[in-house]
């Protein structure tokens, strides 16, 4: 009896249910986000102080690009005119050459030799010829100075007191310019005779003459003295003032 009596008493235990979905919480209950923290006029400065500074930096960097690509523009062009006031000059005192060794040394030995029989005179030949050979020593000279300053050009390289050095013998240039016209008359006169015709003709034949003549070989000392001045004016004019050779240039553009 009692068994039966706990048995209609006894209850089992009741599992947990499960939680049900949690509901979302209404915006007007959600907390007010955190306000943004103040700067005090101080930090406001600091900040302020500190963009500047990094503005500053980049302007002082972007300046000095731009000055490093000026500098390297200005010298490979420095070098460049180098490079050509080297080339033009090794191709005059080739013609120079030309001048002295295809027209002026034949004549010479064959007034030397036979001086009544030859066509041409010595006195024409010296008005032909005159300041020739005192020319081609000076720019001898002058070349032999300048290919090795450019052949191993740098930055700090010097070619003004090269050309102060050939401006020491320009009245050989001024006697030539002056005779320039006697040449041009004298080298008429002397081709109404076949002899010298005949001659002038046998040296076109020859390589080193190409398709120039005695009369444009003439020219060329006149010529290159404008073209140095031309040169040497842009080689200056792209020299900083605290460049070592900057004085030297500026004599040799004064005296040519």
């Amino acid at each position: 009896m009692d068994n039966l009596h706990r048995a209609k008493s006894y209850n089992p235990i009741r599992q947990p249910s499960l939680p049900s979905s949690p509901q979302p919480i209404p915006s007007s209950q959600l907390p007010p986000p955190p306000k943004p923290s103040q700067l005090t006029p101080i930090d406001s400065l600091y900040q302020s102080e500190k963009s500047l500074i990094t503005v500053q930096a980049l302007l002082r960097g972007r300046a000095e690009r731009t000055v490093f690509k000026k500098n390297i523009k200005r010298q490979r062009h420095r070098q460049n005119v180098a490079q050509e006031i080297l080339q033009t000059e090794i191709v005059y005192v080739q013609n120079l050459n030309t001048i002295v060794e295809v027209f002026f040394i034949p004549l010479r030995e064959m007034v030397n030799e036979k001086e009544k029989k030859a066509f041409v005179t010595s006195t024409e030949l010296r008005k032909i010829f005159s300041e020739i050979e005192p020319i081609l020593s000076v720019n001898r000279k002058l070349l032999n100075d300048l290919r090795p300053r450019v052949d191993h050009w740098s930055p700090s390289q010097l070619i003004g007191d090269v050309f102060l050095f050939l401006f020491n013998f320009l009245k050989i240039y001024t006697q030539y310019i002056a005779d320039y016209n006697t040449k041009l008359a004298t080298i008429r006169e002397c081709q109404e005779r076949p002899e010298f015709n005949k001659f002038l003709t046998e040296c076109a034949q020859k390589k080193e003459v190409g398709t120039q003549n005695l009369g444009s070989f003439l020219i060329q000392p006149i010529q290159r003295i404008p073209r140095y001045e031309m040169l040497l004016n842009d080689l200056f004019k792209h020299t900083d003032e605290d460049h070592n050779d900057y004085q030297n240039l500026k004599l040799a553009t004064t005296k040519i």
